[in-house]
């Protein structure tokens, strides 16, 4: 997998304090006024935009930039309102001041950018033409100091100030219909005379952002080559530390040793395969960047210019933040891991103990279902340390980890009982463990392994081996591995939880409710009045959220008409009043475009 910067927009999507509350973290919210970007309209914008086409370019190319900036000016509308962009949030102001520190040599190029946040765990920032610089929280939670991203910055403005994302798309109609120099191309060349203009773009973008900006500033040049190692090996979580079963273990609960690999895969990251990629050579471009640094002194120039303090709470921040958009996002292995270094990096804290016991219950549901195949990732694909957790969620048993995750999610809840939902989520998977492995009142011991050793071996024949028959001592022998199999770790899982009555309340109505669940009941039989006319729900409002309308053509190479689904977009809201007063029902719109 490749992954660098975007200078391009080519992919469709999906003033605070710094005082922020790790031991109660909450995620980040967007703050202030709606930045004009939101609310100018996109037929507004793209009128701006048709005036920078130049009237001496060919025929071609201007039809090539009007279906890009088209294209690009709807695309990035239904972007910005994606839910996943963030504007004046303490990550997305400091961003902005490094932004500003980094082209402060070029006040009006500066006055055309505005720095944007991403929720995405992937590792990136790229540009638009717009105007419009994002950084992922994936990229911050991984970089060493602020030099890094200020080099990236100025990577980034380059894409903006040159117009690299609409000379790229030209470029390739030209390619794509064979126009001037591509003339001879062939059906097979295509492709790779696509990704060497590309390669020619983020190669400007390189040297002009080094040259003209990140020079002019005072950042430490040492770190510049540390930006290409973030890329390198940005399919890695952010630190390589050992995942413990011990973990998950407890005094009365552990996991047997064949639950743990011997040794991990070693890190190597994939090949790059130069025809086919987008970007230059990662080890390419760190050469010519140190052959650069060869000739300039680092002296008086600092890792930090902004703020070091910043720095590292906006980092730690968007490691928080990874957590909750991996468990978003299916991955819920990453979001344990993420939230394990976390853990051991800063302290336990309920965001991230609870972003595990979620994680756990819904991998469990999974497993339950047998439909783990939906959201697991085999173990032999990971690298590094993380295996060991790869490992060890494959290894375990469906009612090992259903247990687990019971106990882990009433441990978080009973350790932090204000913590909004975790009792009922905790309730949950303690209903549907017991129900879903048959799992009675006798399954689990409320003592201890070795208080109910002492009770078996008490039990037992009162009197001196050798001094048994031939058969009292094979019988002897068969209780010891009866008793060795009935004080199986798994049954004390909750000897711990057992002594808070919490718990055990929780725990016996889960056995009622078991034992409920098993009794039949003769299924509801509708009146005829229902039968002819359907059930009533008794819902009296219904509340849309971003009703969507899209027009699309039968033929052409842009086959959404963006202009005309905008307009028609807006009358929906009015459609919907409409028929709801016909309906006698009341109401409520809440639109994106409607923001103010």
């Amino acid at each position: 997998m490749k992954l660098s910067f975007y200078g391009l927009l080519l992919v469709l999507f999906s003033t605070s304090s710094y005082a922020v509350d790790f031991n109660n973290y909450k995620p980040i919210e967007s703050s202030g006024s709606i930045p004009s970007a939101f609310l100018t309209k996109s037929d507004d914008e793209l009128d701006e935009k048709m005036k920078e086409i130049s009237r001496e370019d060919s025929r071609f190319d201007k039809k090539a930039q009007i279906d890009f900036y088209e294209t690009s000016t709807y695309t990035m509308k239904n972007m910005l309102f994606s839910g996943k962009i963030m504007f004046k949030d303490p990550i997305s102001s400091y961003v902005e001041k490094v932004g500003k520190e980094v082209l402060k040599s070029n006040p009006s190029l500066l006055q055309e950018i505005q720095f944007f946040t991403i929720k995405s765990p992937s590792v990136n920032a790229f540009a638009t033409d717009q105007g419009y610089i994002f950084v992922t929280i994936g990229l911050l939670a991984q970089l060493e100091d602020e030099a890094q991203l200020a080099m990236i910055l100025a990577h980034e403005a380059t894409h903006v100030e040159k117009k690299h994302s609409v000379t790229k798309f030209v470029e390739n109609k030209k390619i794509q219909h064979k126009k001037g120099e591509y003339t001879s191309v062939t059906w097979g060349e295509e492709e790779f005379a696509s990704n060497k203009y590309s390669k020619d773009l983020e190669e400007e973008a390189d040297k002009y952002g080094f040259d003209t900006y990140f020079k002019k500033s005072n950042y430490s040049y040492s770190s510049v080559p540390g930006v290409f190692d973030v890329l390198q090996y940005s399919y890695l979580p952010y630190d390589e530390v050992k995942f413990e079963k011990s973990f998950f273990e407890s005094e009365h609960f552990k996991f047997p040793e064949d639950y743990v690999l011997e040794n991990v895969a070693p890190i190597e990251p994939p090949a790059e395969d130069d025809d086919k990629s987008t970007h230059p050579n990662i080890d390419h471009r760190r050469k010519y960047i140190n052959d650069k640094l060869q000739l300039l002194s680092n002296k008086d120039r600092k890792q930090f210019v902004v703020s070091e303090e910043q720095f590292f709470i906006a980092r730690k921040t968007a490691r928080f933040e990874l957590s909750t958009l991996y468990f978003r996002t299916h991955q819920y292995t990453k979001a344990i891991y993420n939230s394990y270094l976390n853990i051991l990096k800063y302290g336990e804290d309920v965001y991230n103990e609870s972003i595990i016991a979620k994680s756990l219950y819904i991998y469990s549901k999974y497993r339950n279902q047998s439909s783990l195949n939906e959201i697991s990732v085999a173990y032999e694909d990971i690298q590094g340390e993380s295996q060991q957790l790869y490992y060890f969620m494959n290894e375990i048993t469906i009612e090992e980890f259903g247990i687990l995750a019971t106990k882990y999610a009433w441990e978080t809840t009973l350790k932090y009982p204000d913590a909004i939902g975790l009792q009922r989520l905790a309730q949950d998977i303690l209903e549907e463990s017991l129900s879903e492995f048959e799992l009675d009142d006798a399954y689990f011991e409320r003592m201890s392994y070795a208080e109910k050793q002492k009770i078996i071996e008490a039990n037992k024949i009162d009197q001196n081996y050798d001094e048994l028959s031939k058969y009292d001592k094979i019988k002897s022998k068969k209780e010891d591995v009866a008793i060795s199999n009935e004080l199986s770790m798994k049954h004390f899982a909750f000897v711990e939880l057992f002594k808070d009555t919490t718990f055990t309340k929780a725990f016996d109505s889960a056995i009622d409710h078991m034992n409920d669940e098993k009794q039949t009941f003769e299924a509801r039989k509708l009146t005829s009045k229902e039968k002819r006319k359907g059930l009533r729900l008794g819902i009296e409002k219904v509340v849309f959220v971003d009703p969507n309308f899209i027009k699309l053509k039968e033929s052409g190479e842009l086959n959404v008409k963006y202009s005309e689904s905008e307009k028609a977009n807006a009358e929906i809201n009015s459609h919907i009043k409409t028929s709801a007063k016909i309906c006698n029902l009341k109401t409520e719109v809440l639109d994106d475009h409607n923001l103010h």
